[in-house]
This record gives C-alpha cells, sequence and structure tokens, in this order.
C-alpha cells in the first residue's frame, strides 16, 4: 500500500531561500531626506535658468505666468518704477524685491543687472536683448528715448553714476551678504571683460569702482584684473585706471589713492601700460597730459622710496664684503646713473652720495 508523505512544513507564507537573502542584503534608506546641494553649485546653474522657479509667488500670482526666473521676477518689480526714476524709489524696490527673491543665491544675476543691464555669457556677451530700465552704464540716449515713451514723464534717470552707487550701498547695508559677492567675485570677474565696453562705459565702470571703495569700504583688490595681457592691450587697462585715480581724488588725497593701490596687490602701476610703452618717462607724460600732476609726484616719491631702500641695503652688503668706503661710493653712484631716467633722481641720488677722493681708504672726514 502505498504512501504520500505530508508536508511538515507550518502553514502560512513560505519564503524561500532567494527571498531572505534579497531581505539580508537590503540597504537601509533615508525617507523624506533631500542632499543640499553646494552653494556655488547651484549659483552657477541658477544664473541660466531661464524659467527657473522663482520664490516671487505674489508676483506669479499677479502676472498669472510660467514660474518666471529670478531676472524675470526682478525686471518686474522694476518695472512698477514712477517715472522719472530715482534714488529713493528704486532702493525701496530692491529691498522689498530682497524680502522674496534669493538674493543670496542669485548675487550674480542681482549685480549683472544693475551694473550693466542684462545677464553675461562667459567672455563678457550678453545672454539676450532682456535689459532692466535703470543701470549704470546706460547711456543718456536710452534714457532720453525711454523717457519720452508711454510711461514717461520726459525724463530718465538724472542722478547718473553716483546716484547708482548710492542704491548698491543701502542696499548691501540692508543685505549685508551681498558685499562679499561683490568685491571677491563680481568687480574682479567685470573687469577682465573691460575690453568688451566702450570708452565712455568703462568710464562709468571706473567712476563706480572708485565710488564703491571709498563710500563702502569694498576691497580694492579686483584692480588685479588690470594686469591682464587682454585687459592691458589697446591701453584699456590705462584708461579705466585713469578715470579711476580722477574719480578717487575727487573725494581723498593722493597718499590716500597710493594705500588703496597698495592694498589692492597692484605691484606697480607701470603694470597697467602696454608693454611698448612700460618706462617712467611714458608715465609722466601720460598723467601729465591727464592734467594729474598728483600722480606724478606721489610716483616719484615711491621710486626714490624704493631706491634709497635698495641702495641700503646694497650698501650693507658691500660692507659686509668688506669692499672700501670709496668703491661703495661710486659702485652706488654708477647704478644710480643707470637706474634714474630723469635728472631730478639723479641729483637727489648724487647728494645722498657725493663723488669724492678718499686718502686713506678709512671713509673719515
Amino acid at each position: 500500500m502505498s504512501h504520500t508523505p505530508t508536508s511538515t512544513a507550518p502553514s502560512g507564507n513560505v519564503i524561500s531561500v532567494s527571498q531572505q537573502t534579497a531581505q539580508q542584503d537590503k540597504k537601509p534608506s533615508l525617507t523624506g531626506v533631500r542632499i543640499k546641494q553646494r552653494k556655488r553649485q547651484a549659483q552657477a546653474a541658477a544664473k541660466f535658468e531661464p524659467e527657473g522657479r522663482s520664490d516671487d509667488k505674489r508676483l506669479m500670482r499677479k502676472t498669472d505666468t510660467a514660474s518666471p526666473g529670478f531676472r524675470d521676477a526682478l525686471l518686474l518689480h522694476l518695472s512698477l518704477l514712477p517715472a522719472p526714476p530715482s534714488t529713493e524709489p528704486l532702493v525701496a524696490k530692491l529691498v522689498q524685491a530682497g524680502s522674496t527673491l534669493e538674493y543670496i543665491k542669485y548675487s550674480e544675476q542681482l549685480f549683472e543687472l544693475l551694473f550693466v543691464g542684462g545677464l553675461l555669457q562667459p567672455g563678457g556677451s550678453y545672454l539676450d536683448d532682456k535689459r532692466s530700465p535703470v543701470y549704470i552704464l546706460k547711456t543718456d540716449d536710452e534714457i532720453t528715448v525711454e523717457g519720452n515713451g508711454e510711461s514717461g514723464g520726459g525724463e530718465g534717470w538724472k542722478d547718473g553714476v553716483t546716484g547708482m552707487v548710492e542704491v548698491l550701498k543701502r542696499v548691501i547695508q540692508r543685505y549685508k551678504y551681498l558685499q562679499k559677492p561683490l568685491e571677491e567675485n563680481f568687480l574682479p570677474d567685470l573687469l577682465g571683460y573691460l575690453a568688451k565696453w566702450d570708452p565712455a562705459s568703462r568710464a562709468k565702470l571706473a567712476e563706480a569702482t572708485a565710488l564703491l571703495i571709498l563710500d563702502l569700504q569694498c576691497s580694492p583688490r579686483c584692480l588685479q584684473s588690470l594686469v591682464k595681457d587682454h585687459v592691458v592691450k589697446d591701453g584699456v587697462a590705462l584708461a579705466f585706471l585713469t578715470a579711476f585715480c580722477r574719480t578717487y581724488l575727487t573725494k581723498q588725497t593722493v597718499e590716500h589713492l597710493g594705500g588703496t593701490i597698495r592694498r589692492s596687490g597692484l605691484k606697480d602701476i607701470l603694470l597697467v601700460f602696454p608693454i611698448q610703452t612700460r618706462d617712467r618717462k611714458h608715465l609722466e607724460d601720460h598723467f601729465k597730459q591727464e592734467n594729474l600732476p598728483a600722480i606724478n609726484e606721489w610716483y616719484a616719491k615711491i621710486a626714490l622710496s624704493e631706491m634709497k631702500e635698495q641702495t641700503i641695503s646694497n650698501v650693507a652688503r658691500m660692507l659686509g664684503d668688506e669692499e672700501s668706503n670709496e668703491q661703495v661710493g661710486n659702485s652706488q653712484l654708477d647704478q644710480a646713473d643707470s637706474r634714474s631716467s630723469s635728472t631730478s633722481a639723479i641729483s637727489r641720488m648724487t647728494s645722498l652720495f657725493p663723488r669724492r677722493s678718499y686718502a686713506s681708504g678709512s671713509g673719515k672726514d
């Protein structure tokens, strides 16, 4: 008689060996946790989001459009400025926009709109044709045309570069985190694009940079961008520095300007001259022609001070080598004659080391 074996497994769900292995290999996961993106990476990606998400929901409801980007939302704020635009309403609109828009994330876009009027691509070209109604580089012709338009009142922005710098100053005083990206990232990059602008625009940027350093206490290290080869070429950097110095000297002394140039890390203002004119004579001729004699006087003092320090160092070295006093004096005179590019510098050095003969070689009178 056959016997069919019955199963001894317990009743209920039967778990196979493969299912048990899969459950053991399954790694734990955190649900609902969002990985935070790096700040720089978020800012870089946000700049070129043409239809990115806007946090200004009030504007989105008002215009009934699909998710305008930061630039479009800010331009919408600025389009509500009364005509003619002036400093106080512009500051109020920017402060109001900052309460809803992410200035800390879109600081580069914000400064591009306020300085050059639109977004810039790498290299300094405009990304598209959208422009802010008010910005530093806006020409008088553009202001007149818009002022005579439908929203017009027949007038436009009358406060000039000084008024826009005052606007930037007050907005940054309200949102203090904006100063660091302005002085460390935006201004150095913008000055690297100087060759892209016409001379009038470069003069406005120079005036704005000088006023920001004076009034907002921005770091002058952005001036290091002036020594880049493509900026030095064709006298672009020299024209910018000249306009910068002219604006600076209307508010401060040449000694204060010298301290700012020293803190900027710009080792020598001769470095902004094209290489074929990089000498003392062309420097003096240029600033004399630009009616800035104070720059020549300051530079002469700096050059003389450096010559004195070098002379003292050389004399100490030669005396350490036990050379005679006559050799030391004549050697320094020869070096001074070869270094000096003007008669005044030579005469000053000669007064320090008058040529004379030493009877005993002891150097005592």
